[in-house]
């Protein structure tokens, strides 16, 4: 389980998750949902903006984390083509994101004034209700369920 420093935390090791299923989903041929490009797109956006706000001094972590995050890893992925997980609102993020880091104040008050987090967490819980969902029953309770000793 990923530690976090602080209740309510989005820690950014969620997006190597998303990468790896999503990585497994595009090898099983199974379609990205939409909910979990916008996790994915609300994830990176909160563990980049969560610097802007408060203490100017994080300023520097927020140049950094664009770096890492989106000019790093999703930048990598749009050029290899090789994740579903890139999309529209991804794209359009990174505008508002690469904007901040040049100074443009008008998207830094902008992000700053956004709750990232709480769109970043809703986005998850979406996703991750929209997959069990989706997922087939365990053997072991189809088994069951076949044999009468089990009602859901």
């Amino acid at each position: 389980m990923t530690k976090c420093n602080h209740a309510g935390e989005v820690p950014e090791k969620i997006l190597d998750i998303l990468e790896k299923i999503g990585h497994i989903d595009s090898n099983q041929e199974l379609p990205i949902p939409n909910t979990m490009k916008k996790a994915y797109c609300g994830v990176a956006l909160d563990c980049t903006a969560k610097y802007l706000a408060g203490d100017p001094n994080t300023y520097a972590k927020y140049l950094e984390a664009v770096d890492r995050i989106w000019r790093g890893r999703i930048q990598d992925q749009e050029k290899s083509k090789a994740s579903d997980l890139v999309c529209e609102q991804l794209r359009n993020r990174r505008l508002q994101v690469e904007a901040a880091a040049t100074g443009d104040k008008e998207v830094i008050r902008c992000l700053t004034e956004m709750n990232t987090r709480g769109r970043a967490i809703l986005s998850l819980k979406h996703y991750l209700l929209e997959a069990f969902g989706s997922m087939k029953s365990p053997f072991l309770e189809e088994a069951c369920l076949k044999l009468g000793k089990y009602s859901k």
